[in-house]
C-alpha cells in the first residue's frame, strides 16, 4: 500500500481526476471558495490579535518594561552595561514578552490597589476614633441624626421647603 500523493481535495481543486472517481462540477468551485473565506477569516483573527497586542504593549507603561529588560539582563550576565540597556530599551518586545509583561503589570496594579484599599479602610477607621473622640459621637451623628438629615429638619422648621435630593 503506498501513500497517496496528493489528497483529494488537491485533486479536485486541480481539476485532476483518480480512475473511476467523479465529482460535481460546483464542488471545486465550493471548495476554493471555502479556502479563500477560510483565509481571509484567519487572516482577520490574526490582524485582531496584533492590533490587540500592539494595545496592550501602549499600556505598559515603558519604565516598567525598561525594568524588567533589566531584570532579565542582570538575571543572566549578573550585571548590565549602559549599551546594553540602550540596546533593551529599544528591542521590540515580542508578543509572548507583551502578553507576560501584561500579566505581571496587572498583578503588580491589583497588589497596589489591594495595598491602598487598605490604607484607606485603615485612615478611615482612624479617622472615625478621631471623629468620636471630638465630637463624642461616631461619625458625625449627633443622636442618631445625621449633619445632612439635620440640616433638613431645621429647613422645615423655618418655614423653607427641605431638599429633595437624592443623595440622603
Amino acid at each position: 500500500m503506498f501513500l497517496a500523493s496528493k489528497s483529494n481535495y488537491q485533486h479536485i481543486l486541480d481539476g485532476t481526476l483518480l480512475p473511476g472517481v467523479s465529482y460535481p462540477e460546483t464542488l471545486a468551485e465550493n471548495l476554493s471558495s471555502k479556502r479563500t473565506n477560510h483565509k481571509l477569516a484567519e487572516q482577520g483573527r490574526r490582524n485582531r490579535i496584533n492590533n490587540a497586542l500592539k494595545e496592550i504593549e501602549t499600556l505598559i507603561p515603558p519604565a516598567y518594561v525598561q525594568s524588567k529588560h533589566s531584570k532579565e539582563a542582570s538575571a543572566c550576565n549578573g550585571k548590565t552595561s549602559d549599551k546594553e540597556k540602550e540596546k533593551a530599551g529599544n528591542q521590540p518586545i515580542s508578543k509572548a514578552s507583551t502578553v507576560e509583561m501584561a500579566i505581571d503589570y496587572i498583578k503588580s496594579l491589583k497588589a497596589e490597589l489591594e495595598s491602598t484599599k487598605m490604607k484607606l479602610e485603615a485612615a478611615e477607621a482612624k479617622l472615625s476614633t478621631v471623629d468620636f473622640q471630638v465630637n463624642g459621637e461616631p461619625d458625625g451623628l449627633t443622636n442618631g441624626v445625621t449633619n445632612h438629615e439635620e440640616s433638613k429638619q431645621v429647613s422645615h422648621v423655618h418655614g423653607s421647603q427641605p431638599s429633595t435630593d437624592a443623595t440622603s
